[in-house]
């Protein structure tokens, strides 16, 4: 699907063409709203365009949705969602029937599903092939690599997916050792994921400190110090506090039935805590009759600023 809008995106370029927009369907669950309606707001949310703009251009077929995720919506809310892009494409969505959209989803779960969508076609895409695996290896010169995976029905399973498949090539650099011993799938998924955790987070943490090597040689002394005793103080964050607040992240998500983080939809039912709750209203009833106005605003800096206190997620 991103593959598809990038190259819608550059048909766009004619202003006779419609500007596609992905959005993903999981945000609909909590909302029992009509597609249009939803659409208008996520526009509003996602890309910043005026609700009455993009109203007009929906109205106007102007856009052109792209609408991934339909096997994410929460289970219970599922056949509604499905009911839902089914009235706007006959146009009893109180609003005008898409000129032409896509939608997104795993097969095993839309085959599960008792309400089918009323489109024109679908194209499903399969696993990869063990000519196309090892057509890749080749390419990324990792043609060693074959033997290995071939060989190992598990392992070779577990590539047939790209993300793995590319993962593998990660480990491979990373650590070769601990590859050429994958023998079941469990334990070939973790690894895979552990390594490439790992390296992702190595490379950050190394950048960083080349950035600030830079930053060195071109201060003055007395800059210099300064950079240092505030690079010792606050310092780049570790691999293990960016992996615990990113398993805290996903455990938010999970909860809310989201597959997508935007830092404007914090909620403050993500403290979840009694302490942590009463301590969020308790300084925004201050903050609020201190400075006045900006409710909304205050809100959101203050939960921010509690979930840093606490150690939940960066201030960045």
């Amino acid at each position: 699907m991103l593959d598809l809008a990038r190259e819608l995106l550059e048909r766009s370029q004619d202003p006779n063409e419609s500007i596609p927009i992905l959005v993903n369907l999981s945000s609909w669950a909590s909302k029992q709203q009509s597609i249009p309606e939803w659409l208008v707001e996520e526009l509003k949310t996602k890309y910043g365009v005026r609700a009455d703009i993009g109203k007009q251009w929906l109205q106007k077929l102007k856009l052109l949705p792209l609408l991934d995720g339909l096997d994410e919506v929460r289970s219970d809310r599922q056949r509604a969602c499905i009911e839902a892009l089914n009235q706007w494409i006959i146009g009893n969505a109180g609003d005008a029937s898409p000129g032409q959209f896509t939608v997104c989803s795993r097969i095993e779960e839309y085959e599960q599903l008792e309400t089918q969508l009323q489109m024109n076609g679908a194209i499903y895409l399969t696993e990869l092939s063990s000519r196309q695996i090892q057509g890749y290896l080749e390419s990324v010169k990792r043609s060693y690599l074959w033997p290995l995976v071939s060989h190992n029905q598990t392992l070779k399973d577990l590539v047939s997916a790209p993300l793995f498949l590319s993962m593998i090539v990660v480990a491979d650099q990373a650590a070769p050792r601990e590859l050429q011993n994958l023998q079941e799938t469990g334990d070939a998924e973790s690894l895979l994921l552990d390594i490439y955790i790992g390296e992702m987070l190595g490379k950050r943490e190394l950048k960083r400190e080349e950035l600030k090597e830079k930053k060195r040689e071109r201060l003055s002394k007395e800059e210099r110090k300064r950079l240092n005793q505030r690079i010792e103080k606050v310092g780049p964050y570790s691999s293990k506090q960016m992996r615990l607040w990113l398993v805290w992240l996903a455990k938010q998500i999970e909860l809310e039935a989201q597959t997508e983080f935007l830092v404007e939809k914090i909620q403050p039912i993500w403290l979840r805590s009694e302490k942590l709750d009463r301590s969020y209203r308790f300084r925004v009833q201050m903050s609020v009759g201190l400075i006045g106005g900006l409710g909304v605003c205050i809100k959101h800096f203050v939960l921010r600023q509690l979930l840093y206190a606490n150690g939940l997620s960066p201030w960045n």
